[in-house]
C-alpha cells in the first residue's frame, strides 16, 4: 500500500468525528484528514451509555472531564444493572473497577466489589472507581467536530452521489453532487447501518447473528424526570420485558431512553404501546418515538484495500453491554496504530483478526444474558430458554466456569472481557450453584448523591443545553470550550 497522506471520512457523527479527532492528533499535520456528511446539523441523540473505555479515549485525547460532560449534556457511570434477565423480578449489577474481594464462581459476585457499593450508596464513586459517562451521542460528535475543525480537519458537506473503483476493485474516488470529486489513499467508513462505502460499493459479505441475538428492532425516545434526585442514577438501567429489554439512561437534563424487541415476537405497534404503557402515558403524551431497525452481525472483512470501516458500517451488536462506542474505539486505536506501522498487507490482515475476534467474543457474551434465563413466561423468553443455539464458543466457556476456571478466555489475546467481566454475569445470571439474584428497588440515595456532586462540580448551576445550527463557516468556539481548543 502507498504512502498514506490523505484520509477521507464518509460521515460524521460520533464515529466519523471520534476517528477524525484521534487520527489527527496521532498522525499530525503530514497527513491531510477529510471529512464528509451529508448535513452538518447536530443530532439530538437519546442518550448513549458507555463503559470504562470511553474514559481512556478521553484522556487519549486529552479532553477535560468538565468540558466533555458539559457540552455532551453527560452524567458518570459506575455499572449496568439488569432485572428480570434470570427471572422476573431478579436484579444483578455488572460494575467498573478492580475486584474489593474473592467473588470468583460465586453466587451474587458483584456485591464483593467496591463500584457495585458505589452503585447503590453514590458517594466518592467518581475519584474511587472505574467510571465511564452517559451522554448524548449527538452532542459527544458535535464536541469533536468543533475541536477537530479547529486542529485542521477539512470538513466538506456534501452528497455521495457514486463510489468509482479502480481496476483493481479499490476505490478510485468518490463523485459528490456540489464538491466534485473526492480522492484519497485511505477512505474511512463511517456511514453507518447503510455502510455506504465497505457493503454498498465493495459488497463484502455480511455475516448475520440475529439467529442468535434475537432483537432486531428498537424504539427510543427523550423523557424528561419527574423526580431527578431519584432518576439520576449512576448506573444504566437495563429491565428486561415482554419481547426484549428496556434501556434507561440518565442524562444532566433529561433520561434516553428505548426498548429493543424482537420483531418476530412484537409488531411495531404493538412494542410502542408496551413502551409506552412501561414509561407511563402522563410522561410521554408529548414524546415522540424512534423506530430504528438493527442488523446485528459484522461483515467478512472491515478493512479491504483501501477501504476500512469503522464503527457500525462494520458490524452492530444490539446496545445491551454499552460496547456501541467502545468497540468503534477499539476499532480506532487499532487503526492509528497499524497505519503509524505502515498500513502494509500484514498490518491490514492483523487488524481484521482482530476486529473479527474483539465482535465474535463480545456477541457470546451478550448471548449469555439471554440463554441462561430461567424465563419462560412469554414466547420471546421461552424460545431463549428452549430454542436459542448456544455456539460451540460460548458453551465450552460455560463448561470452564461450572469446573472453576477461565482458561478459555485468559488465554484470548483479542477480546473485550476478561475473566472478571464474564464471572459477574454468569453469577447474576445464577450458572454458580444455581443461585437465583435476589430482588433488589433500584437504591434512592445513590441517584441524590450524583444529582448534588453533578451540580457542584459540573454544571455549576448554569448550564444551557449546548444548541447549534451546523458549522459551515469559520469555526467559532462555544463558551465551555476549555484552553486546548
Amino acid at each position: 500500500m502507498r504512502r498514506i497522506a490523505r484520509v477521507l471520512i464518509v460521515g460524521g457523527g460520533s464515529s466519523g468525528w471520534m476517528t477524525a479527532a484521534y487520527l489527527q492528533q496521532q498522525l499530525g499535520t503530514e497527513v491531510q484528514i477529510t471529512l464528509i456528511e451529508a448535513s452538518d446539523i447536530p443530532i439530538i441523540g437519546v442518550g448513549e451509555s458507555t463503559n470504562a473505555v470511553m474514559f481512556h479515549f478521553a484522556r487519549a485525547l486529552g479532553l477535560d472531564e468538565k468540558s466533555l460532560l458539559r457540552a455532551s449534556n453527560g452524567a458518570f457511570k459506575v455499572g449496568i444493572r439488569f432485572c428480570n434477565f434470570n427471572r422476573q423480578g431478579g436484579v444483578f449489577y455488572h460494575p467498573f473497577g478492580l475486584p474489593s474481594g474473592d467473588g470468583m464462581f460465586k453466587p451474587h459476585a458483584e456485591r464483593l466489589h467496591a463500584p457495585f457499593q458505589f452503585a447503590e450508596r453514590g458517594n466518592e464513586f467518581v475519584r474511587k472507581a472505574g467510571h465511564a459517562y452517559q451522554l448524548d451521542a449527538g452532542l459527544f460528535g458535535e464536541y469533536l467536530k468543533i475541536r477537530s475543525r479547529h486542529k485542521g480537519v477539512r470538513h466538506v458537506v456534501d452528497r455521495i452521489e457514486r463510489v468509482e473503483r479502480d481496476e483493481s476493485g479499490q476505490i478510485a474516488r468518490l463523485h459528490t453532487v456540489g464538491s466534485g470529486p473526492l480522492e484519497a489513499d485511505l477512505y474511512v467508513d463511517c456511514s453507518g447501518f447503510g455502510s455506504l462505502l465497505l457493503d454498498k460499493a465493495l459488497q463484502e459479505p455480511f455475516i448475520s447473528v440475529n439467529h442468535q441475538l434475537l432483537n432486531d428492532r428498537a424504539i427510543a425516545a427523550r423523557v424528561q424526570y419527574v423526580d431527578k434526585d431519584r432518576e439520576l442514577r449512576t448506573v444504566t438501567n437495563c429491565v428486561g420485558v415482554s419481547s426484549g429489554w428496556v434501556w434507561e439512561i440518565p442524562l444532566w437534563s433529561r433520561i434516553g431512553t428505548g426498548y429493543v424487541y424482537s420483531s418476530a415476537y412484537l409488531s411495531q405497534t404493538d412494542a410502542e404501546a408496551e413502551f409506552r404503557t412501561y414509561l407511563g402515558e402522563q410522561r410521554v403524551k408529548d414524546v415522540e418515538f424512534n423506530h430504528i431497525r438493527i442488523r446485528a452481525g459484522r461483515h467478512e472483512r472491515a478493512w479491504v484495500g483501501n477501504c476500512v470501516a469503522i464503527g457500525i458500517s462494520y458490524g452492530f451488536l444490539e446496545p445491551l453491554e454499552s460496547t456501541g462506542l467502545s468497540l468503534t474505539q477499539l476499532m480506532i486505536f487499532d487503526l492509528a496504530a497499524a497505519l503509524a506501522a505502515d498500513g502494509s498487507s500484514v498490518a491490514r490482515s492483523t487488524f481484521n483478526r482482530r476486529q473479527a475476534e474483539l465482535f465474535d467474543t463480545t456477541k457470546d457474551f451478550i448471548l449469555a444474558h439471554y440463554v441462561l434465563t430461567s424465563r419462560d413466561d412469554t414466547p420471546y423468553w421461552r424460545h431463549i430458554k428452549y430454542d436459542c443455539p448456544i455456539p460451540d464458543s460460548l458453551n465450552d466457556i460455560l463448561m470452564e466456569a461450572r469446573q472453576k476456571r477461565y482458561a478459555l478466555i485468559e488465554g484470548q489475546v483479542n477480546k473485550f472481557y476478561a475473566a472478571l467481566n464474564w464471572n459477574l454475569i454468569l453469577s447474576g445470571m445464577g450458572w454458580f450453584d444455581g443461585a437465583e439474584p435476589p430482588k433488589a428497588p433500584m437504591p434512592p440515595a445513590a441517584a441524590a448523591l450524583h444529582a448534588t456532586f453533578l451540580k457542584e462540580h459540573i454544571y455549576d448551576g448554569d448550564y444551557q443545553e449546548p444548541q447549534s445550527v451546523g458549522h459551515r463557516g469559520p469555526v467559532t468556539l462555544p463558551s465551555w470550550a476549555p484552553t486546548w481548543m
